[in-house]
């Protein structure tokens, strides 16, 4: 049985929204969970750094109160002979938002110092979900081979049930003007814990926290060491 130091960070905001990767117009329908990419941006936006966060491991659950609908202004582009061209029309977008998120963040032990005291600011993926720093804790973590998933997204490591994407593994934004650098596409899937109800779950990657106050509680810790 193996065991991490991780920190425990808990991030709260207003609004998030996550966009699904198979609606690209219309009404833009939200990921009920955020995908690991908007984890890693938050990452690296507490540590102040583009660079991927290599070689550590991180684990997060998600939770929101309601949902609604959001009508906003887009930034319209069309490509050029020398790139992306801003237009000066501009569109409308229904948006699915999720109100009131709770995103619970489980990473290696370095990352106590970053989250108490961010070198950006911290949001939900988009620069007006804004979130603060809710609870922030050093954490014990040891290893297991089932237990029970809040709402989450975990690799075709683990056995459980849930919606089966393919998403990027990291986004990075290094240059300003052209369109953003997707990772290599893996095979991820979302699972949902309704009404609190856990899903049962097993396979490699499994984390339970030893203050725990529910004994078959479980986290999946993806890694970036590769």
């Amino acid at each position: 049985m193996s065991t991490l130091n991780a920190t425990h960070v808990q991030l709260k905001a207003f609004t998030a929204s996550f966009k699904h990767t198979m609606f690209k117009s219309g009404y833009q329908i939200s990921l009920l969970v955020p995908p690991p990419t908007t984890i890693i941006g938050i990452l690296m936006a507490a540590r102040g750094e583009y660079t991927l966060p290599r070689g550590i491991k991180f684990g997060y659950e998600f939770s929101y109160t309601s949902t609604g609908e959001d009508i906003e202004r887009t930034v319209r582009f069309r490509l050029t002979r020398n790139g992306l061209s801003r237009q000066i029309e501009q569109g409308i977008m229904h948006r699915q938002t999720l109100f009131l998120p709770l995103l619970d963040i489980y990473v290696d032990e370095e990352y106590f110092e970053y989250f108490r005291s961010p070198a950006s600011a911290l949001s939900m993926g988009r620069s007006q979900d804004i979130t603060w720093v809710e609870k922030l804790e050093k954490v014990h973590l040891r290893s297991c081979e089932h237990g029970k998933l809040k709402s989450t997204f975990v690799t075709d490591k683990i056995k459980t049930r849930g919606l089966v994407f393919r998403l990027p593994a990291f986004i990075l934004n290094e240059r300003l003007g052209v369109v953003r650098l997707n990772g290599p596409f893996k095979t991820y899937r979302m699972v949902i814990a309704q009404e609190g109800q856990l899903v049962e779950s097993s396979g490699e990657g499994l984390y339970c926290p030893d203050a725990n106050n529910e004994p078959e509680h479980v986290i999946f810790m993806h890694d970036l060491s590769g």
